[in-house]
């Protein structure tokens, strides 16, 4: 297809063609694995993975759930998935409910200019 490009940003930018380009290669390239090695199983047992240690993203969801409870990650005492998955359950219920008592106060309240 030959169509304008959309927007200047689009104009100016660089295309890939000399990556996907095959008109100059007489035949398919021989650097790349014939065979991938199997996938790794999808889960673990529930019990393995509750023992399991946080990863990066599960402490940074932890840290920001404690930051909106008042609390600080260090005063939690929770280094595995089975301990964080138990807390974040109860204290994103206690989230939720804050959340939506202040978003009930901010439509219950009458609209009062002050002068």
């Amino acid at each position: 297809l030959d169509l304008p490009p959309l927007t200047r940003r689009d104009a100016w930018a660089a295309t890939f063609e000399h990556v996907i380009d095959t008109e100059g290669q007489a035949s398919p390239r021989e650097d790349c694995p014939l065979h991938l090695p199997k996938a790794p199983p999808v889960t673990l047992p529930l019990e393995q993975e509750a023992k399991s240690p946080l990863n990066d993203l599960q402490r940074q969801i932890v840290e920001v759930h404690a930051h909106l409870a008042g609390r600080k990650m260090q005063e939690l005492n929770i280094s595995t998935q089975g301990e964080v998955s138990e807390w974040l359950r109860t204290h994103y219920s206690f989230h939720e409910q804050a959340t939506l008592s202040w978003r009930n106060s901010k439509q219950n309240r009458s609209l009062d200019l002050v002068v």
